[in-house]
């Protein structure tokens, strides 16, 4: 399953990280790893958060494959897939 940073989501949808932190917070969704201090978000996640602010989808693919943040995309690879998914 693919996971999107703060980063790359708030580039994706034109946010600052703290808009991005409150939608996300009122819809309780987004995952924070505590050893990277990265809040990460699935592609349906960042599709909700659209929706909330009324912005259509991103194509998150092809838009952060051009913007992906490589030290961001390192810490990723390294996440642990958290249990039941």
């Amino acid at each position: 399953m693919r996971k999107f940073t703060e980063r790359q989501v708030s580039a994706a949808l034109g946010l600052v990280r703290l808009e991005l932190y409150l939608v996300a917070a009122d819809l309780r969704i987004g995952r924070h790893d505590p050893l990277t201090h990265l809040k990460v978000f699935t592609v349906d996640e960042v599709e909700r958060i659209a929706a909330r602010l009324g912005l259509p989808p991103p194509r998150l693919e092809e838009q952060l494959a051009e913007e992906s943040a490589p030290a961001d995309n390192a810490l990723l690879g390294r996440l642990p897939e958290p249990a039941g998914e």
